[in-house]
């Protein structure tokens, strides 16, 4: 009976050592984290991939159908061979219009011969022209042609030198030579000397246009055909 009252004895201080000793007690954790389950559902349908198909065939046409641009310095060869075949034209159509106003000079100087036979003509019958430009038209080239051609195409009527008459017309030319506008500023009071005075103005043909440096769009001239 002493025997097991010993040894209940020894096992109950055994146990109590184990449970109040602090190196067999377990170390928990300070705090505790809370643990949440997830459900993941079903698994998902493989990605729709033919989106981004389309998008690459679309980007290889667009690559195709846009031509390669060219390296900088092709692009500035190509702009300046442009730009002087530009300024060879501009200077080719300068070189012709200052070639067509030199050979208009040098057409009226062979002309002017034929001028002073038709201004002797006027002056043996009795009758004369006189030819007057607006102010600042400095082309005499131009003011000689214009005389010779009026002079030209004047007819005085038969029988009108027995008085002295005389009528005064203007009229305008157009930046193309082309005559406008004529009226009879002045009557002689002889109808048949101022229609003949009318139609020299009218009939006048191949004037060349004004020159290119002339800056209004008209010119006004004034004619005074007199007989003496």
């Amino acid at each position: 009976m002493r025997s097991l009252t010993l040894s209940f004895s020894l096992h109950l201080l055994a146990g109590l050592l184990l449970f109040f000793s602090p190196w067999a007690r377990p170390h928990l954790p300070e705090k505790i984290r809370p643990v949440f389950l997830i459900s993941l559902g079903r698994a998902s349908s493989p990605l729709d991939t033919s989106l981004s198909k389309k998008r690459e065939e679309k980007s290889k046409v667009l690559e195709k159908k846009v031509p390669p641009i060219e390296e900088e310095k092709g692009i500035e060869i190509i702009l300046g061979k442009r730009v002087e075949e530009r300024l060879k034209e501009i200077e080719a159509k300068g070189q012709k219009l200052e070639y067509r106003e030199e050979k208009t000079e040098k057409e009226v100087t062979k002309e002017s011969l034929s001028l002073e036979e038709a201004s002797a003509r006027i002056s043996e019958a009795g009758v004369e022209a006189t030819v007057i430009s607006e102010a600042g038209f400095v082309f005499g080239w131009y003011f000689t042609l214009l005389e010779k051609r009026i002079t030209e195409a004047w007819q005085p009527p038969a029988g009108s030198l027995s008085t002295d008459k005389e009528v005064i017309l203007s009229f305008s030319l157009t930046r193309e030579g082309k005559v406008k506008n004529i009226l009879i500023k002045k009557s002689s009071d002889f109808p048949s000397f101022d229609h003949s005075a009318f139609r020299a103005i009218e009939d006048i043909v191949d004037l060349p246009p004004l020159p290119s440096i002339w800056d209004k769009e008209e010119l006004q001239i004034i004619v005074t055909f007199k007989a003496l």
